[in-house]
């Protein structure tokens, strides 16, 4: 007979962190470590025709993002055919759709010219006058759902206005489409295949043979995951494993508090005693982890199924009710 795995609270949200992201990071990270594909997708994105020497990465070479551990940014310069620094490229990969990901982009930026900089030993508080690279954004989302083609720093002003000055808006481009045919749509369709076995499939195994079969089958990142087979298939173990000590837990977890909540009862009935016994013990959890910092404010949204300002309610008064 199997013994029964048993998690523990932080052993299950620390788990739940780590699997929304190991996979993606990793195959970002071996991916765009190749000055190749890095030159390959600029070429893709903007239909422009420059060789490597023209590309000058900042964020890969340091193996970590802007502002985490991780590797799901890639920041790089573009020069011109005179070697001048003419663009400055940022792109996220997101596998969870944030609406402030304007105005994160906006910080990553500010970070991404102090880098630029301290790397060109520029000081921008003596003179002469300097000129800096433009900037470009690009997010490559994985996640689920229609998403818009562009989202613009504007829809993040307060008041709205219908017209807003150029000089106070730039657009984000989001590539969330699945293809063969382009290095970001290769990705994005890797990224998606993994993430529906991963819910489909009870084994790891049956998932990873499905989710490479899929990928061979449609072109995905084909010569990518022959090349690096040992580094995918232990990124998507560790993916797989980490979300499922996560569902032991709540699965464990929502007996417990159906328990509870039957045995407690409500004056207008078992049923509802249940139902509200579950969503107050989900809010409790998901707030006491995030207080704690062992989730980020992103998963923590995802879990409760909020909205942003439904979720800072919530912050403030725990007893509110999620629809």
């Amino acid at each position: 007979m199997t013994e029964e795995k048993i998690v523990t609270r932080d052993e299950a949200w620390a788990a739940l962190n780590k699997s929304k992201v190991k996979t993606y990071d990793t195959t970002f990270k071996l991916i765009f470590e190749n000055p190749d594909n890095v030159v390959r997708l600029y070429n893709e994105l903007t239909n422009n025709r420059i060789g490597a020497r023209q590309i000058e990465v900042i964020t890969l070479t340091e193996g970590k993002s802007l502002i985490t551990a991780l590797c799901d940014d890639l920041g790089f310069l573009v020069k011109n055919d005179n070697m001048i620094d003419d663009y400055i490229i940022l792109i996220e990969a997101q596998s969870t759709w944030n609406p402030n990901m304007g105005l994160r982009m906006f910080r990553y930026l500010g970070m991404l010219y102090e880098k630029y900089l301290n790397m060109r030993k520029l000081n921008p508080d003596i003179l002469p006058p300097m000129y800096i690279p433009k900037p470009k954004f690009y997010i490559l989302y994985t996640g689920s759902g229609h998403r818009p083609d562009k989202i613009w720093m504007s829809e993040m002003y307060n008041p709205k206005e219908e017209v807003v000055p150029e000089d106070l808006n730039f657009a984000i481009f989001v590539l969330s489409e699945s293809n063969s045919k382009t290095l970001s749509g290769e990705y994005i369709g890797f990224c998606k295949t993994f993430a529906k076995y991963k819910k489909l499939c009870d084994t790891f195994g049956e998932c990873y043979l499905k989710t490479i079969a899929e990928c061979r089958t449609k072109g995905y990142l084909i010569s990518f995951i022959d090349e690096h087979e040992k580094e995918v298939k232990k990124a998507m173990d560790f993916n797989y494993t980490d979300r499922r000590d996560f569902d032991i837990y709540m699965d464990h977890f929502e007996t417990q508090v159906r328990a509870e909540g039957e045995a407690k009862g409500l004056a207008e009935g078992k049923a509802k005693g249940l139902a509200e016994g579950e969503a107050k013990g989900k809010i409790t959890t998901t707030l006491d982890f995030y207080k704690k910092k062992l989730i980020t404010r992103e998963a923590a949204i995802e879990q409760l199924g909020v909205t942003p300002s439904e979720f800072e309610d919530l912050l403030k008064n725990p007893d509110l009710s999620v629809q």
